[in-house]
């Protein structure tokens, strides 16, 4: 027997018997519909907000170079965090290139620049040299407890410092 066929001596269908669901109105339907339009007028406002295009970039010049290289510094010496680790990256060698770049070139420079520029430049260089001192300094491994100064603990000459993670 098929599913919507009668039932023998029944005089009765066999198709499942559910009762109507009320009637929707018009003012129902106008709802439903006003909903979603506003639904979909927020969601177009809020993509409106979203820039189609990446913000211009600031005209080159040399301040914002020499910006660029001490926020590398900063970050070797880690002062600035990667957002998506908890570790600190800490690059001695890096920081030290960086800031000899730096200097060198205020070096080539010299004559070229404004006194502004070569000003914030003496700063960035003087600021950037303490900050590496200080973190160097408190990156130093402890001197070896005994034995022959110089050599680690087990007599073997210590590893040269390389980059480092400090938690």
């Amino acid at each position: 027997m098929k599913c919507c066929e009668a039932i023998p001596g029944t005089g009765r269908d066999a198709r499942p018997h559910f009762p109507l669901s009320p009637m929707t109105t018009d003012d129902d339907k106008k709802k439903t519909d006003e909903s979603w339009k506003e639904k979909a007028r927020q969601e177009k406002e809020k993509l409106s907000d979203v820039p189609e295009e990446a913000p211009e970039l600031p005209p080159a010049s040399f301040l914002g170079l020499i910006d660029e290289l001490s926020l590398r510094v900063m970050l070797a010496l880690g002062q600035i965090r990667n957002p998506k680790s908890p570790e600190v990256y800490v690059d001695l060698d890096g920081a030290k290139y960086t800031i000899d770049t730096i200097e060198m070139l205020l070096e080539k420079t010299k004559g070229n620049l404004v006194p502004e520029e070569e000003a914030a430049v003496g700063d960035v260089l003087h600021n950037l040299r303490l900050l590496y001192v200080h973190v160097a300094r408190a990156t130093e491994p402890a001197p070896p407890a005994a034995g022959e100064p110089g050599k680690a603990p087990g007599g073997q000459a210590p590893e040269k410092p390389g980059p480092k993670i400090i938690l």
